[in-house]
């Protein structure tokens, strides 16, 4: 019985190394294919990220208590980001702007009637009413001021930092668990738009300490806990349904490999309360007249539309945040959501023809891959205002992406070396997440910038191991002298 066990678990586990190392080896050829012209500037970025490195470790030798390193995590990110803040002094534009006006419209009570009118934003992306609420409701707690809206996105950021390094302390010392954390602090990627008004900062951290709950506990009630989490996740953000996902996934093959019933019955109790909490919100809103067609996105086929072709069903292209592809594409059938969702139907079913079927998989893979994957972070672009200075910001982006596919490489070598996957959650569950965001984002429209949830991934595997490669050589080099 216990042969048959590791045999399955074996088979299990090759499996899963073997999308992994694709998954992964992808990232760092399409990187290396895209940044190859930029030569120069990545050794500039390599400098900077191994100046970075270096001092993160310094500092991270002083850490001996956990007090210590949470309250410079604190201390020090409200601080740095702050200063930031200062520096690179954002305003509004495009989505952002319009999720704003959509808050302060709450707070004066007029938005029911921008929800239910069929040619508004709020109408044709409910799913955005969402984290319109949760601004309206920072609004009404803390005014109407936009340095009050950016301090909560430093806020939830630092808090961020600090579910990270209690989730490395889970599995790692005081030092190791403060240079991971710390790393993903002074993060140019994250960093950069960490005052842009962005519904990707609180729905990180949901995930964060989603994940968290996920590897420190082991009773049932985890699961519960998991699925309620991310159900508020999802309602300010619908790609987080990619972690309730990989929560049922890795609970689920823990528990069939390892003959776990808690871990089966976890699987089912984690989406069973996803989905019990996430339409429970969804008629709440409903009922409170603030969303009348509900929260939940009624247009997935226009993103999918948009992922593989590259634009709406009509061709039309955006004029701004709230006249899109998909406002045109409602306008050309007179905002009949049934006959636009049936046209959406017939343009994605048409490209399963041979020829066509051959273009969009080329689509996909010159634009959807190559840019996702290897272009720079474009965040810094819904700042609003010009960058206060190029130079600096060409030297952030490539150390930027130096640490991106450092970390991709990381994450590589650990999935090469590591003998159990699947058992050990501190790598499997993250792996499944990054690997969850890669295969939803293949379908759908992309930004670099949606990259977010995916650094924090790649610096939970990778970072432990740079760590160990550090400390073992400063040993050696003690040793020696």
């Amino acid at each position: 019985m216990i042969a048959e066990k590791n045999k399955f678990e074996n088979i299990i586990d090759i499996l899963a190394k073997i999308l992994l190392v694709l998954v992964f080896a992808v990232y760092i050829a399409v990187w290396a294919v895209v940044q190859k012209d930029f030569l120069v500037a990545h050794i500039v970025g390599f400098a900077a990220a191994v100046a970075m490195v270096a001092a993160v470790y310094l500092v991270s030798q002083l850490i001996t208590k956990d007090m210590q390193a949470v309250a410079l995590l604190t201390v020090g990110g409200v601080a740095f980001l702050a200063v930031w803040a200062l520096v690179f002094k954002t305003v509004p534009v495009s989505d952002y702007q319009v999720l704003i006006d959509g808050a302060k419209a709450m707070v004066s009570g007029s938005f029911a009637q921008l929800a239910a009118d069929k040619t508004n934003y709020f109408c044709f992306y409910n799913f955005q009413i969402g984290y319109t609420a949760y601004l309206a409701l920072l609004m009404k707690l803390f005014g109407q001021s936009l340095a009050t809206l950016k301090a909560v996105e430093i806020v939830a950021i630092v808090i961020t930092n600090i579910v990270l390094y209690k989730t490395v302390r889970i599995y790692c010392d005081q030092s190791k668990s403060f240079f991971v954390a710390a790393m993903f602090a002074v993060y140019p990627f994250i960093f950069i738009g960490s005052n842009i008004i962005n519904n990707q900062h609180i729905c990180m951290l949901l995930e964060a300490v989603a994940i968290y709950v996920f590897l420190k506990y082991n009773s049932i009630y985890k699961y519960a806990v998991c699925g309620a989490i991310v159900a508020v996740a999802q309602v300010l953000r619908p790609t987080a349904v990619v972690v309730i996902i990989a929560v049922f996934v890795c609970a689920l093959l823990q528990g069939i490999v390892q003959k776990d019933k808690t871990k089966l019955a976890g699987a089912v109790v984690a989406v069973a309360v996803y989905a019990l909490l996430g339409s429970g919100i969804n008629q709440a809103f409903i009922m409170s007249g603030l969303a009348p067609y509900g929260i939940k996105g009624d247009n997935p086929y226009f993103k999918l539309v948009l992922g593989l072709l590259g634009e709406g069903v009509t061709g039309q292209p955006s004029t701004s945040a709230e006249k899109t592809q998909l406002y045109y594409d409602l306008e050309f059938y007179n905002f009949d959501y049934e006959v636009y969702k049936n046209a959406a139907k017939e343009k994605l079913f048409s490209i399963f023809g041979s020829k066509e079927l051959q273009e969009r998989v080329l689509f996909v893979k010159q634009f959807t891959i190559k840019y996702f994957i290897g272009e720079i972070d474009n965040q810094h672009i819904y700042g609003g205002v010009e960058f206060p200075s190029p130079f600096i910001l060409k030297i952030l982006n490539y150390t930027g992406m130096v640490l991106y596919i450092g970390s991709v490489v990381l994450a590589f070598v650990k999935t090469v070396k590591s003998k159990r996957i699947i058992s050990d959650s501190n790598f499997a569950l993250p792996a499944i997440i990054f690997g969850g965001y890669f295969a939803v984002y293949l379908l759908i429209e992309v930004q670099t910038r949606y990259r977010y949830e995916q650094y924090y991934m790649l610096f939970l595997m990778g970072l432990p191991i740079l760590y160990n490669a550090i400390n073992g050589c400063c040993n050696k080099l003690k040793k020696n002298y």
